[in-house]
């Protein structure tokens, strides 16, 4: 479960980082228009500062789930690089942290075992 949960917050740390460089100014006629520096075209135009930058999070957050397959790659921000294909620990590491639950983690997260095989 550690192994999935990692995931989650690579991707969390990601999306947070990026959105920590984001600048939005308000236009003229009111509204609001942001970026992300680092991703390039990743724009958003809204009436409020906060749905701007929740619009900004939502586009990116896609871009992270559609964009590689496409083949397009994804900036590498705050060190976080989500280009690398993942890699999977040898089995009697992971076995050894978990003696005890090996069994069930398996039975519940198939992809773990997948990994495994």
């Amino acid at each position: 479960m550690g192994v999935l949960m990692m995931a989650r917050f690579i991707i969390t740390d990601y999306v947070n980082q990026a959105v920590t460089h984001a600048t939005c100014d308000k236009l003229d006629d009111g509204i609001f228009a942001g970026r992300i520096p680092y991703c390039l075209g990743m724009i958003a135009f809204d009436p409020t500062l906060s749905e701007c930058e929740a619009e900004l999070r939502s586009t990116l957050e896609d871009c992270i789930l559609v964009g590689p397959k496409f083949s397009h790659s994804l900036p590498v921000i705050g060190g976080i690089d989500l280009n690398k294909e993942p890699q999977c620990e040898p089995v009697e590491a992971v076995k050894a942290h978990l003696p005890c639950c090996w069994g069930s983690i398996t039975a519940v997260y198939p992809v773990v075992k997948n990994c495994y095989n």
